[in-house]
């Protein structure tokens, strides 16, 4: 029997959450093992006391409404794909282009919170810069666009940056 680590499953997780996303397979899981996986995470930044960023919450803080809305409407998906409690019969709509979001933000969680060499963290974080190389201008790595224009990487392929996850 194996043991698991609490890093060991978040880091489980997300690498399973970024495969399935480079699959496109169902957003629906993604999004249910990164929120695992991110919770965990920020479970174990609080248990540690390690001081991370957390842009989700930052743009919480920095808005005008109700904290409590605030967090509620952010982990609204995740709670709606989590729990059956409240509201069984009812149905959600989820844009999976959140998934991009989330897991940009739990990848910069994970290289703050978890040590451990990813690669499907190292693959999700080189498709996002060079999908979005101007949101992430302040983060961009000139290389690796040069890199990517050189050997012709289309952000397209996600088969390419599948293989990546499995080194």
């Amino acid at each position: 029997m194996k043991r698991y680590s609490k890093s060991d499953v978040a880091k489980s997780q997300l690498d399973e959450a970024i495969k399935l996303f480079f699959e496109q397979r169902d957003p629906v899981s993604v999004h249910s093992l990164l929120g695992a996986s991110h919770q965990i995470m920020r479970d174990i930044a609080k248990a540690n006391d390690t001081k991370y960023r957390c842009i989700i919450e930052e743009l919480i803080s920095q808005s005008n409404q109700d904290l409590k809305q605030s967090y509620n409407a952010v982990f609204q998906p995740r709670n709606f794909f989590k729990h059956a409690d409240k509201a069984h019969n009812v149905q959600f709509s989820f844009d999976d282009l959140e998934n991009e979001l989330w897991l940009l933000y739990a990848c910069v969680l994970y290289r703050q919170v978890i040590t451990e060499k990813s690669n499907a963290v190292s693959s999700f974080w080189s498709w996002y810069l060079l999908k979005y190389p101007k949101i992430l201008s302040a983060v961009q790595i000139p290389y690796l666009v040069k890199l990517a224009e050189s050997q012709s990487i289309d952000v397209n392929n996600y088969e390419y940056f599948r293989d990546i996850c499995n080194g």
